[in-house]
């Protein structure tokens, strides 16, 4: 009893003494890296957003140059066909939707009130980001960007000079094609640092077994004998571990 209590306890203290600093240290640098990747991620799909916004917007400078505004509806409706997409609005300066695919939702009057747009427009102008991550009452999330059309020299003809602004192009992506990967990701590092503690803990367990435990039976077992008055017992130590 003595000798299974002995093993029994060291092994099992040494085992969650391993096991806990290696879940807590993994656990906590698999969330910071996740916190980079999706960061890193979301500065990327910002990046792609911005430069897809300004070859939209070129398109759009086209179409208004020449006054074709069945151009502008088109490439608009093409673009919503795309189910990546959730919204995409030409804004006028008022916040007014002026086109939209299939013309849907042409003419709303959106509301910088509305808690999608807090997060921009609750910071002063200069401190405003182009893009921004936000979450519908139903769960899902949305990247939206905001692309300012300039009011171009050439675009003086139609548009007030002292305008600086023509209008904006709304883009909302949805974040579930970005995020899926993401999870995927951190999905699969969590099974590789489950692993690796599995593993670690079968070989300090068998490490422990061998080289302490089986030495300190070895030493609890002649005890037992020496408390059972068997006096000539002697230890032979093959090491000179204390």
């Amino acid at each position: 009893k003595l000798l299974f209590n002995l093993g029994h306890s060291l092994r099992t203290k040494v085992t969650i003494g391993v096991v806990i600093p290696l879940v807590l240290i993994l656990g906590v640098s698999t969330a910071v890296d996740y916190a980079r990747h999706r960061e890193l991620a979301l500065r990327d799909l910002s990046f792609v957003a911005a430069q897809t916004a300004e070859v939209i917007e070129n398109g759009l400078y086209h179409e208004m140059l020449s006054h074709n505004l069945q151009g502008i509806q088109h490439m608009l409706d093409a673009m919503g066909d795309d189910k990546k997409i959730r919204a995409i609005y030409l804004l006028d300066t008022t916040g007014r939707v002026a086109f939209a695919p299939q013309e849907v939702d042409a003419g709303r009057q959106l509301d910088d009130r509305d808690p999608n747009c807090q997060p921009c427009h609750a910071l002063p102008v200069a401190q405003r980001p182009s893009s921004v991550m936000f979450t519908l009452p139903d769960g899902r999330r949305v990247f939206r960007s905001m692309a300012p059309i300039e009011n171009r020299t050439e675009c003086h003809e139609c548009h007030d000079p002292d305008q600086r602004l023509n209008g904006v192009l709304l883009t909302d992506v949805w974040a579930a094609p970005l995020e899926a990967p993401l999870a995927a990701d951190l999905r699969e590092t969590i099974l590789w640092w489950a692993g690796t503690v599995i593993v670690t803990v079968i070989v300090i367990y068998l490490i422990l077994s061998r080289l302490v435990v089986r030495r300190l039976e070895r030493v609890a077992l002649a005890l037992a004998r020496f408390g059972q008055d068997r006096l000539d017992l002697r230890l032979s130590p093959d090491s000179p571990d204390e």
